[in-house]
C-alpha cells in the first residue's frame, strides 16, 4: 500500500525544557509556520492563562457543533488576515 508520510513541521521540548519548532524546508508553507508556533503558544497559554485557553477550547467546540469551521477557514484564506501574517514571517 506504500504510504509516504512527510511532515511539514513539528514541535518538541528539548532536554532543557525549551520548545523547538522544526520545519521541513522542502514542504513547509506560511501556514505551517503559524500552525507549529500555535502549538507552542497553546501550550504556554494552557500553563499560564488556563482560563483563556479553556475559553478558546469552548469556542472551537461550539464552532464545530455549529458547523462554522469551514466558514472560518474560508474567511482566513480570503482576507487580509492571511497577508498580515505573511508580512511577519
Amino acid at each position: 500500500v506504500g504510504i509516504n508520510l512527510i511532515t511539514n513541521g513539528f514541535t518538541y521540548t528539548d532536554k532543557n525544557g525549551k520548545d523547538i519548532v522544526v520545519l521541513n524546508k522542502d514542504t513547509a508553507t506560511d501556514e505551517t509556520v503559524i500552525h507549529e508556533f500555535g502549538h507552542i503558544f497553546s501550550k504556554w497559554q494552557k500553563q499560564n492563562r488556563p482560563e483563556l485557553w479553556q475559553k478558546g477550547q469552548d469556542l472551537v467546540k461550539t464552532a464545530i457543533e455549529n458547523s462554522e469551521i469551514e466558514e472560518i477557514v474560508d474567511y482566513v484564506k480570503s482576507t487580509k488576515f492571511k497577508r498580515k501574517f505573511r508580512s511577519i514571517l
